[in-house]
């Protein structure tokens, strides 16, 4: 076990080797998750945040019973969109991809992207959405508090 460790923070920049880094703080996926972006070689280490032919995994954890992971996940998606096109994507699974905004067949990625405003709504609203996914054409209905 380390005897000590330095925390990363959303924005955060940090040196490995000859590159420097921006952390991207995402949530859902897990409560903590920091995805890496070296914006000089247009380089971004997605890790389980954004895969490129499936969505992630978005549980409720028995550490935070109440907690809304979901609607963490859509909101930390949104955070990819500024990302350039040719931006060399690398996830934990599955191949490269190019660009942070979309993920070809990532259902995460047009659920949230059609649907940030509703979640914002149901969160107000603590209703059930119910979102549709262009990509595969699959109905989910999610509550979002």
């Amino acid at each position: 076990m380390p005897q000590e460790y330095r925390r990363i923070r959303n924005g955060d920049r940090i040196g490995i080797g000859e590159r420097e880094w921006e952390v991207v703080s995402g949530y859902g996926h897990s409560p903590e998750h920091s995805v890496l972006y070296c914006v000089k070689d247009k380089l971004l280490i997605f890790g389980d945040m954004v895969l490129p032919r499936i969505s992630t995994n978005v549980s409720v954890f028995a550490i935070e019973p109440e907690g809304n992971p979901l609607a963490l996940y859509l909101e930390s998606l949104g955070r990819y969109e500024t990302i350039p096109a040719d931006t060399l994507a690398l996830p934990s699974h599955g191949k490269p991809f190019r660009g942070g905004r979309r993920a070809s067949g990532n259902c995460g990625i047009t659920i949230a992207r059609g649907s940030r405003k509703c979640a914002k709504r149901a969160r107000r609203k603590r209703a059930a959405q119910r979102i549709s996914c262009r990509s595969c054409s699959s109905a989910s209905s999610i509550s979002i508090r």
